[in-house]
């Protein structure tokens, strides 16, 4: 059996996600706030507490399972809020940081805790973004987090190199993709988002990506290359 547990799989490109994957025979199981499927496991990554609780009771019932294969996907991210930073309240810090940062770091070290044994194939797909790299006025807390993680996940996989059964970390920049972040972003006042026009002229020009085309993309290339860092 092979197992695919997806962040923040109930739309846009977390969908898609779990849509391939399951497509490819693997049992799914997503947390995500709004999820209403079998394979959905509710999970607010605003709470930290309260996430962190259902993630590592879930996984350890996961691990009690022997698998061919596992694939973890962080992909749970949120671009609000969208603005100068003084202008936001410290409840909006701890929600931003909660889901876009915390909550990757808890899972996946939840997911080493219990699967580092497993001698199976075992996988850690974090999806980034250019933001990570590119600074944007307004996107403090989002830039923040991406770019933090980023290093996070090198500094992960330099410490599962002397492991027995090592699990393996790639980073995915996945570029622009058709979601309703991409809406959000359009709908921000300019004075928060200079950008806006640009992002604006990406939707009109048929420039944004189907997250089924991207997640078909990082099916492909961050499964079956060595490569620890993946632009798709």
């Amino acid at each position: 059996m092979k197992l695919a547990i997806i962040t923040g799989g109930s739309k846009g490109l977390g969908a898609a996600l779990v849509d391939l994957w399951k497509r490819h025979g693997y049992r799914i199981v997503e947390f995500s706030r709004t999820g209403a499927t079998k394979d959905s496991v509710q999970c607010d990554f605003q709470d930290y507490h309260q996430s962190a609780t259902i993630v590592s009771t879930t996984m350890k019932q996961l691990s009690d399972t022997e698998y061919s294969e596992v694939v973890l996907i962080n992909n749970v991210g949120a671009i609000l809020p969208i603005g100068p930073i003084g202008d936001f309240s410290i409840e909006d810090y701890q929600k931003s940081i909660h889901v876009n940062f915390l909550s990757t770091i808890m899972v996946s070290g939840v997911f080493t805790k219990y699967f580092q044994q497993h001698r199976c194939n075992k996988t850690i797909i974090y999806i980034s973004s250019g933001a990570a790299i590119r600074p944007k006025y307004g996107w403090s807390l989002y830039c923040g987090a991406k770019a933090g993680l980023d290093q996070f996940f090198r500094t992960y996989a330099l410490e599962q190199s002397p492991q027995k059964y090592p699990i393996r970390a790639v980073t995915c920049n996945p570029g622009v993709i058709d979601t309703d972040m991409q809406e959000t972003i359009r709908n921000t006042p300019e004075e928060l988002f200079p950008e806006k026009a640009r992002f604006i002229g990406l939707k009109n020009n048929n420039e944004l990506r189907s997250p089924e085309h991207v997640a078909a993309e990082i099916y492909q290339r961050c499964l079956n290359s060595t490569e620890d860092y993946v632009e798709v």
